[in-house]
């Protein structure tokens, strides 16, 4: 009987360990129109700026966006925003019209800008455009999920 209990306890164990285990690696990641990125420690989402399906317009062609903003104490800012242009398919050749030097991060293909020390790194995902803007250059490579 004993025997069967100690098994029972080692078994439960094992199951909340895991969990913990899952929610600790899971707990900065963020999902933003079905796209996953991870937010390093230490940033907080301000959710009085969260836009979700936001519908606007520029230079005439309607999009919807969806966007995030993550603040930390020291000043710096990470936004992520994930638009999608009504019957147009944003891809590398759209993208590089931004402007910025092409890059790779984490495996994602994408252009590099900065302006006035905020740094922004855009791409095409599933026909949609991300861009996430930091005010720490090498931020990007903890936010961008390897694909």
């Amino acid at each position: 009987m004993n025997r069967k209990i100690l098994v029972i306890l080692s078994l439960i164990i094992v199951v909340v360990a895991s969990g913990v285990i899952y929610a600790a690696s899971t707990e900065n990641t963020v999902e933003i129109d079905a796209f996953e990125f991870n937010i390093p420690d230490g940033y907080v989402e301000d959710v009085t700026a969260e836009s979700m399906d936001e519908k606007t317009s520029s230079g005439g062609v309607d999009y919807t966006f969806c966007q995030k903003l993550f603040e930390k104490g020291n000043g710096d800012v990470i936004s992520i925003l994930v638009a999608d242009y009504d019957g147009y398919e944003v891809t590398d050749e759209v993208v590089s019209v931004m402007g910025g030097e092409k890059t790779t991060i984490n495996n994602v293909s994408g252009y590099l800008n900065e302006d006035n020390g905020i740094h922004i790194f855009s791409y095409p995902k599933d026909k949609k455009l991300v861009t996430i803007t930091a005010t720490d250059k090498d931020i990007f490579k903890d936010v961008v999920i390897e694909e």
